[in-house]
């Protein structure tokens, strides 16, 4: 077992500190987590990476 923690769990820990700050001090930062969202032939490649608009 190591000691090391998930990457899951240090994504969350970021999550949960832009969360914390926007209430804190009023800002409006976002976490972007990057993910395969259309199937094992997507690419972040550009010009050919997909992407969804705001």
């Amino acid at each position: 077992m190591s000691s090391q923690p998930s990457s899951a769990s240090i994504y969350i820990a970021g999550i949960k500190l832009c969360e914390s700050y926007n209430r804190q001090y009023g800002t409006d930062f976002r976490c972007v987590m990057p993910t395969n969202l259309y199937g094992p032939g997507d690419t972040s490649t550009w010009p050919t990476a997909t992407s969804c608009p705001p």
